[in-house]
């Protein structure tokens, strides 16, 4: 692939023309790891990453990105959190495992 489809690739996510999960895993490969961190948000993130590379996928601060569904509105708690599932990165009880 040449650098110009890589950066006609970029282009048309920056321009609004396509989402991240109207890429294929092809076009996925050629965005940098830093962008996809910087702009992809939570849900995208679960239903592209099936696509992405194994690399990327492997990267810990793309990982802590993916939505947190083990301590959202667990049956044996007491309280309820409205809204969508937040991030690993945003979730209380994660983080306080990874500091």
């Amino acid at each position: 692939m040449t650098g110009c489809f890589c950066v006609d690739v970029l282009l048309s996510h920056i321009n609004g023309k396509k989402q991240f999960t109207d890429f294929t895993s092809e076009e996925l490969n050629m965005i940098p790891l830093d962008y996809l961190i910087k702009n992809a948000n939570t849900f995208e993130l679960l239903e592209i990453w099936s696509k992405l590379p194994p690399d990327y996928k492997s990267d810990f601060s793309l990982q802590i990105r993916l939505p947190c569904f083990f301590h959202y509105n667990r049956a044996d708690w007491r309280t309820h959190i409205d809204g969508p599932v937040s991030s690993q990165q945003e979730c209380y009880f994660c983080n306080k495992v990874l500091k």
